[in-house]
C-alpha cells in the first residue's frame, strides 16, 4: 500500500501502535505428517474458519479442483443429471451447497464399501476423492453410464419418489427426500445394476419400496444415527431384497429329457 511506504512503528500515532500490540496473529501448524493434498485441504479448511463456512462438499471440490479439475468437470456434470435431480428432490440453498455433488460422490464411493469401514464419513469421502482424482485407471466412461442408467431407469418407474418415505398407512409416499433410502436402497440397486438391467422392465419397484419400508430397520427414526450406524441398519435390508431380483434374473438351466431307448 502507497500510504505505508516509510512508515515505521516507532513514529505511527500512540492509538495506532496500541492497536497492533493488541492485535493478535493466528497461526495455523499442521502437526502430522500429511501428503500434499491433505495438508492442501487442512490449511484452507482452518484458514477458511473465519469466513464464510463452506459445506463438507464444498471444500471437497477445492482439492478436487486442485488436483484433478477434469474429474471435478466430471463429477458436477454427474449431479446435473435431471434423472438424479428428479430422485433427489433437493432445495435450491442444498443445490447451491453442492449436496448434489456430495450424493453424486456417495453413489460411486460408498456403493462397494463395508460400513464398517467407515468412520466419520465426511473424512471417508475425501479421503476416497483423493485417490479418485489421482487415479489414471479409474472408469469415468463407465460409471457415468451407470450411473445414467440407474436414475433414468428410477425415475421413470416412481416419477422421481423413489427416496421419499413410503406411508403404508396413507398408502402414499411422504416427505422429502431421505438419505438412508438412498444410501439403502440407491446403493444396492447400483451393485447389481449388471444382472438388473437385462430385466429392469419387469422389475416392481413400488413393490421393492413398500417391502423396504414395512421392515423395522426403515421404519425406526434415523436421527442422530452417523452414517455408519445408519448404513449398517439399512444396507442388509435393501442388499437382501435386491439379491432376491438378481436370483430371479439368473437364467434357469432347462430340464433335459431322458430318451427311452426302445429294446
Amino acid at each position: 500500500m502507497p500510504n505505508l511506504s516509510g512508515v515505521e512503528f516507532a513514529t505511527m500515532d500512540p492509538a495506532l501502535r496500541l492497536e497492533f500490540k493488541r492485535t493478535r496473529l493466528d497461526i495455523k501448524v499442521l502437526a502430522r505428517e500429511q501428503g500434499a493434498s491433505s495438508g492442501k485441504f487442512d490449511l484452507f479448511e482452518r484458514l477458511n474458519t473465519y469466513g464464510e463456512p463452506l459445506s463438507p462438499q464444498e471444500l471437497r471440490n477445492c482439492v478436487l479442483v486442485s488436483l484433478n479439475p477434469k474429474r471435478f468437470r466430471w463429477l458436477k456434470a454427474l449431479a446435473e443429471n435431471q434423472n438424479f435431480r428428479s430422485c433427489t428432490l433437493l432445495s435450491e440453498t442444498q443445490i447451491a451447497e453442492k449436496y448434489d455433488m456430495d450424493l453424486a460422490l456417495r453413489f460411486i464411493v460408498l456403493r462397494d464399501v463395508n460400513p464398517s469401514e467407515i468412520g466419520d464419513v465426511h473424512e471417508f469421502l475425501r479421503d476416497r476423492m483423493e485417490l479418485i482424482a489421482v487415479d489414471d485407471a479409474f472408469d469415468e466412461e463407465g460409471e457415468a453410464k451407470k450411473f445414467s442408467e440407474v436414475f433414468e431407469f428410477l425415475d421413470g418407474k416412481t416419477q422421481g419418489n423413489i427416496f421419499r418415505h413410503w406411508s403404508e398407512r396413507l398408502g402414499a409416499f411422504r416427505g422429502g427426500f431421505s438419505l438412508a433410502a438412498f444410501e439403502g436402497l440407491g446403493l444396492a440397486l447400483s451393485r447389481h445394476w449388471d444382472q438388473l438391467a437385462g430385466i429392469k422392465e419387469s422389475i416392481q419397484v413400488q413393490q421393492l419400496v413398500e417391502a423396504l419400508w414395512k421392515s423395522d430397520a426403515y421404519r425406526n427414526s434415523f436421527s442422530g444415527l452417523r452414517a455408519r450406524e445408519r448404513m449398517a441398519r439399512v444396507t442388509p435390508i435393501a442388499e437382501a431384497l435386491v439379491t432376491d431380483l438378481t436370483t430371479e434374473a439368473e437364467p434357469r438351466k432347462p430340464v433335459s429329457k431322458r430318451t427311452r431307448v426302445k429294446k
